[in-house]
């Protein structure tokens, strides 16, 4: 009968994948530390993505609050009030969306890590929850 020679070195790396990862082991310890690396420039990401947001709207209120107080000393609506109106809503929006952009591009990233936590072979179930910091 044939063997083919390639089978047994199949059957050996097999086994040798499905070992229960241990918690010592410097795979595991490696992707612990890159991981939460990982998630810090994620979380980072995340936050700044949320200040941009914030400066938007600070930047749009201060804006408004500015042409209310220089061109309606008298209370009516005139064209530069409301092109100063239009101004902080632009400005506000845009500033607003980019943060949104940035933000998502954080959350996205903290996905991605989640993703490839999960399906580590060299993780146990406990490091897999403690880097998602789920534990």
């Amino acid at each position: 009968m044939f063997q083919d020679p390639i089978l047994p070195q199949y059957e050996e790396r097999k086994t040798d994948e499905h070992k229960t990862p241990m918690a010592s082991d410097p795979e595991a310890q490696a992707l612990i530390s890159r991981h939460k690396d990982a998630y810090t420039v994620a979380n980072v990401t995340v936050t700044v993505g949320n200040v941009i947001k914030a400066i938007g709207i600070l930047v749009g209120a201060v804006i408004v609050m500015g042409s209310m107080m220089e061109f309606s000393p008298h209370g009516g609506m005139n064209t530069q009030l409301m092109l100063g109106l239009l101004t902080a809503l632009l400005v506000g929006l845009l500033f607003y969306f980019v943060g949104v952009l940035v933000s998502a591009q954080g959350q996205i990233l903290k996905a991605s890590l989640d993703s490839a936590v999960n399906t580590s072979p060299f993780l146990t179930n406990e490091q897999r929850a403690k880097i998602m910091s789920l534990h």
